[in-house]
């Protein structure tokens, strides 16, 4: 399974996908036009520029218009000696200290203290835009209790066999829940803003119509209650293989969150805690060391 770790879109309806074994791809997603016509609703440059990762697994637009990333690794253009090998390197280093960190259950802001490094300096190594020391490497790997080698000459991780398919997703912010000191999850990351009054009053909308269509649509975990107040402290999980139709609805909010500047990530788990609940779509789980007894 061949990763991509982030997304240049380029001119008319080409884009570059960066994978996690540093190789560059570019791709013309009308090269599928005759074989899937919907694919030339993309011509909208708008629609086009709404493209995203989904995971790693692929480019998303919506429910019936995304593509692999196996299928432009193996049949898209290489362009990586277009690219900056140091930058690419950084995102790769980047991405993996990233999942790591997930796979670990940490939220950024754990990690930085773990490591005795600022939050600041941890979210730029994420996303690529920080080339740290071997020290600072070195501090990151004690703070993810890692024994994940590093590459003096390049001061680059390991990368593989790091990121595995996991049971569960959920995408959440870097702020942490008042309850559960965890990451919040989107729809209450989008909410503050609403609340806060940051949001205009038709993005105020548009998050209403999603959080109307959940509550239509999917049933409603019993530890929320009628005041919300999830006395358990537990965090619900989307299930990845019948997640698809949630992202599409959920797509909306995360323009939002990419329109006023919100960090979010998606988080994967084969065992995000102790199971209290289970419907078709979700899971929501408390840690293991709330259980009585």
């Amino acid at each position: 399974m061949q990763k991509a770790i982030k997304l240049f879109l380029k001119e008319n309806t080409t884009f570059d996908l960066v994978f996690l074994d540093g190789s560059v791809k570019r791709y013309d997603i009308l090269s599928l036009a005759d074989k899937f016509p919907q694919l030339n609703e993309l011509k909208n440059r708008k629609l086009f520029l709404k493209g995203r990762l989904f995971g790693w697994s692929g480019v998303y637009w919506n429910s019936e218009l995304d593509i692999s990333a196996e299928t432009v690794y193996y049949d898209g253009l290489d362009v990586t000696n277009e690219y900056d090998n140091a930058k690419i390197s950084n995102m790769v280093l980047g991405y993996t200290i990233k999942e790591k960190r997930l796979e670990k259950e940490l939220a950024q802001m754990e990690l930085a203290y773990k490591s005795g490094i600022d939050q600041s300096d941890l979210s730029k190594i994420e996303r690529g835009s920080l080339n740290p020391s071997v020290k600072v490497l070195n501090k990151i790997a004690d703070g993810l209790d890692s024994n994940l080698k590093f590459s003096f000459e390049t001061a680059n991780f390991n990368a593989s066999n790091l990121v595995k398919d996991k049971k569960y997703m959920r995408i959440q912010g870097e702020e942490l829940a008042y309850k559960t000191k965890k990451p919040v999850g989107v729809f209450v990351l989008t909410w503050r803003r609403v609340r806060d009054g940051i949001y205009s009053e038709e993005d105020k909308n548009t998050y209403l119509a999603v959080d109307k269509w959940f509550k239509e649509n999917l049933p409603e975990p019993p530890f929320y209650g009628d005041n919300n107040d999830n006395p358990q402290g537990a965090t619900t999980w989307f299930k990845t293989n019948n997640s698809r139709i949630m992202v599409e609805h959920i797509k909306p909010l995360l323009d939002l969150l990419d329109k006023y500047n919100v960090p979010y990530e998606i988080a994967y788990s084969d065992n995000p805690g102790k199971i209290i609940y289970e419907d078709e779509y979700q899971v929501g789980v408390i840690d293991y060391d709330k259980i009585e007894g």
